[in-house]
């Protein structure tokens, strides 16, 4: 009976192990989705084999180095470091499989994180000696520096230690009400302090919160989607568009519409884009046809009445009448065409083109009627 009952469990614990390599190996084409997905801030550098993102700024010493906890990339401390450069130089990175930088070795250990900092700033040519910040919460976090600072090398002598940049990471003053717009488009307007958004569902607050897409967004009450809120928040000081609609309006979506969830990775379809055969027939980005953005840019004049807006660089705006749907831009790479492609046919899609350029585009296509089942 024993040896009966053995078979069945060898099955299930093979179909468990496929299952969990699945999911990994589909996390990880998302990673690598979203760095291709959004401009670098830092430098990649080659630590034996695979690359991670630093970035450093200011002048002096000693030079002082961010550690990131949790399951955040380095940019969280980009406000804390923006007023250390001040007098000293300042660096955060990106730990391993996190923001810009590869994946690296399983199981991760202090003495792996340790020894991925000392290659990481020896190879960026960061000055010693190091004071150290860590997150006085994340336990694990402040393990790898003390492993750095114990065991592995002199040049650093100092610990700091202090809350995570994200635990305060909220707006001042912020209004949410039902919206009175008269229009059903959303509306955006964000300048460094200042945040105004007009008709949006809390799935749509979700999803650019996280930096999401609509289709990774499972569960929660009917409402979310259907009901809209205008939003008007201002924050302490010149903080960074990137923080406000990032850490900040996450802090808002607790604080106001009581959100809670959880991240789990499942298994599901994508679609790859891929070159036809021949040479691609796309039209390289003209000069002067679009004007670069900056997040953190004063908001471009109102234009006169009749004159045409702003266009700007790998913005695609997308159209629809019924079916029919049309794509236009200016100055789109690839990957941004990816995004939006994602965001229509509710599914991820891989660049497999190869292609590195930025282009001018315009796209004309007829959705596919829903098939319904035969009753």
């Amino acid at each position: 009976m024993k040896q009966g009952l053995r078979k069945p469990w060898r099955k299930l614990a093979l179909l468990a192990a496929l299952v969990m390599i699945a999911g990994l190996a589909y996390e990880r084409l998302e990673e690598r989705r979203d760095r291709q997905r959004y401009a670098q801030i830092g430098q990649s550098i080659d630590i034996g084999g695979r690359t991670l993102n630093i970035y450093c700024s200011g002048q002096g010493g000693p030079t002082v180095v961010f550690e990131t906890g949790g399951h955040a990339a380095g940019y969280g401390w980009e406000s804390v470091q923006r007023e250390v450069a001040k007098f000293s130089e300042a660096c955060w990175y990106d730990r391993a499989g996190y923001g810009w930088s590869e994946p690296g070795p399983i199981p991760v250990t202090s003495k792996v994180r340790a020894k991925d900092l000392h290659r990481l700033l020896a190879g960026a040519d960061v000055p010693s000696p190091y004071v150290l910040v860590g997150v006085a919460t994340e336990d694990f976090t402040f393990a790898s520096i003390r492993v750095y600072i114990q065991r592995m090398w002199p040049e650093c002598s100092l610990l700091g230690q202090t809350n995570s940049p994200g635990a305060t990471a909220a707006f001042e003053v912020a209004s949410v009400k039902p919206s009175a717009s008269a229009s059903d488009r959303a509306l955006v307007q964000a300048v460094p302090g200042r945040l105004l958004m007009e008709h949006f569902a809390p799935r749509a607050l979700i999803v650019l919160a996280y930096g999401v897409g609509d289709y990774q967004v499972v569960g929660g009450p009917p409402w979310i989607g259907s009901e809209y809120f205008d939003v008007q928040a201002k924050a302490e000081g010149d903080a960074t568009v990137q923080q406000m609609e990032g850490p900040m309006l996450q802090s808002l979506l607790v604080e106001r519409f009581k959100l809670a969830f959880h991240r789990e990775t499942q298994r599901l379809p994508v679609y790859e884009l891929t070159r036809a055969s021949g040479n691609a027939k796309l039209q390289p980005t003209k000069e002067g046809t679009c004007t670069t953005y900056s997040v953190d840019a004063p908001a471009p004049r109102a234009p006169a009445a009749g004159a045409p807006g702003t266009t700007f660089c790998g913005f695609p705006h997308l159209t629809q009448s019924g079916p029919n749907r049309a794509l236009d831009g200016k100055g789109v790479s690839i990957a941004t065409l990816g995004g939006n492609i994602a965001r229509s046919v509710r599914r991820s899609v891989i660049d497999k083109t190869g292609l590195t350029g930025t282009y001018d585009l315009h796209l004309e296509w007829t959705d596919a009627p829903e098939r319904h089942p035969e009753s």
